[in-house]
């Protein structure tokens, strides 16, 4: 019973925060802020948004809501890891968008930023990670000068199993293997696709290749807790039990009971919800379309990265969900910290009145760096000395904070305690519950994404793929 409370406890002390205050127009005014009475004059809207999103979780719809709770996967994830830790030095991720992103989110916020270049001892005997997300054709060849395909698994990840970039890589790869290890080509690939139908499945399954299947109900921008994401991050050292005990811990956050009886009244105990509707209300009131996501730290660029492209393909549609020409959606930024103060936050502070910035703060570290006290006569070096970076980096964040909110710009800050599986768990989470709960505000689908498909056929089209 003391363990359940310690640890019931640290989950409590782990669990993030997000704070409003510079959204409402106590901070920022009513020209650019939002009141308590534009929140009243949408509750309808919310309880109707609320009541789709609940029949989409029920009915399986929305299957990223099962993905914190999927036992077995994990076992034979992890079986798998094992067995590629054991057998090989190099980890090749072939995939794209949702296939991709995803993945990078997690090596960038959990392992350490120069992880390929640490001794393996200090990587724990795990493989070095590489994601190939793109056809350029320099980067495949530089790719190919740096790793022993003799040493080298590729997990070739895509839901259809026909996405024209993946199945590139993947052939270019394969023909390289055939010629490196011949016959055992096929101990080197690891497939993540449908459970039952594309051309990968059907590949896996004539040649036994060991593979794992995304669920059905998940599509890719969705898919991150899923195997497309989960092997990977095992594979390098991840703690994914972590990772997925966060995602749940938030889920409880975002599906609180009371709030499933009176979903008017109690936005303040769903945090994505609150943010959904905040940001919902700056747009139809308050013009603002676009969303930069800016966190306070290198190891959370890949989750901006990741924000922007599920932010952007499930709320950027033309139609209604009534088939009424809407033309809806936000553009994303990805914005990191302090760096982008000395490229983009001009704009923001003085330029066009149509953005939200949503900072991402991290309380610690958990590194402290001390600044040395050199050359007090320089006057630019002298108030420096005797601080830390961790001080300046706060106040670096503070600093912009003020700025923003001086001249009227709403913006919102979501509070990591730290970076690590189980509050990245929560963050993925409580971004994908938003997407959604936007999307029903917006009364549009955020599970499709048919101007996707458009380039898709078109390439396809020119390159002479039957049934196009």
């Amino acid at each position: 019973m003391k363990q359940i409370k310690k640890n019931e406890n640290w989950k409590k002390k782990m669990e993030i925060k997000l704070d409003f205050k510079n959204v409402m127009e106590d901070s920022i005014g009513s020209e650019h802020g939002v009141s308590n009475s534009d929140i009243d004059n949408i509750r309808e809207k919310i309880a109707n948004a609320h009541k789709r999103v609940l029949d989409g979780r029920k009915s399986g719809e929305l299957g990223f809501y099962q993905l914190p709770y999927q036992d077995k996967e994990v076992s034979e994830i992890l079986d798998i890891s094992e067995d590629i830790k054991n057998k090989f030095d190099n980890f090749v991720v072939l995939g794209i968008g949702g296939s991709a992103l995803g993945n990078i989110a997690l090596h960038n916020a959990l392992n350490h930023k120069f992880y390929n270049l640490l001794p393996k001892k200090d990587r724990n005997d795990c493989p070095r990670i590489f994601f190939l997300d793109n056809i350029d054709p320099k980067l495949i060849k530089e790719l190919i000068d740096i790793i022993d395909l003799k040493k080298t698994v590729f997990n070739v990840i895509t839901k259809s199993g026909s996405t024209s970039e993946t199945i590139v890589n993947f052939l270019v790869f394969l023909d390289l293997l055939k010629s490196a290890v011949g016959d055992d080509w096929k101990k080197h690939i690891i497939i993540t696709t449908d459970p039952e139908r594309g051309d990968l499945r059907k590949l896996a399954e004539e040649e036994s290749i060991i593979s794992l299947s995304v669920p059905l109900n998940v599509g890719g921008r969705y898919s991150v807790l899923s195997p497309v994401g989960l092997l990977s991050a095992a594979v390098s050292g991840i703690d994914i039990n972590q990772l997925l005990s966060g995602a749940a811990y938030m889920d409880k956050l975002c599906s609180s009971s009371e709030f499933d009886k009176n979903p008017s009244f109690e936005l303040d105990k769903n945090p994505a919800y609150k943010s959904a509707a905040l940001l919902y209300l700056e747009y139809v009131k308050n013009k603002k379309n676009i969303t930069v996501f800016m966190p306070y730290s290198n190891s959370l660029i890949g989750i901006a990265d990741w924000f922007s492209q599920i932010w952007a393909e499930s709320l950027g549609k033309k139609y209604s969900l009534e088939n009424e020409v809407v033309n809806t959606g936000f553009t994303p930024v990805s914005a990191l910290g302090t760096t982008d103060q000395h490229s983009q936050l001009q704009l923001y502070v003085q330029g066009q009145y149509d953005k939200v910035i949503v900072f991402v703060e991290v309380e610690n570290y958990n590194s402290q760096i001390d600044i040395p006290k050199l050359y007090p006569e320089f006057n630019s070096f002298e108030y420096l000395g005797g601080k830390s970076i961790n001080q300046l980096i706060n106040l670096e964040k503070q600093g912009t904070e003020h700025a923003l909110v001086k001249n009227n710009r709403p913006n919102y800050t979501i509070k990591l305690p730290e970076i690590k599986a189980f509050t990245i768990g929560q963050l993925l989470f409580i971004i994908e519950v938003q997407t959604v709960f936007m999307g029903a505000l917006l009364n549009i689908n955020p599970l499709d994404q048919p101007g996707v498909e458009e380039g898709k056929i078109y390439v396809c089209k020119k390159l002479g793929r039957k049934g196009y």
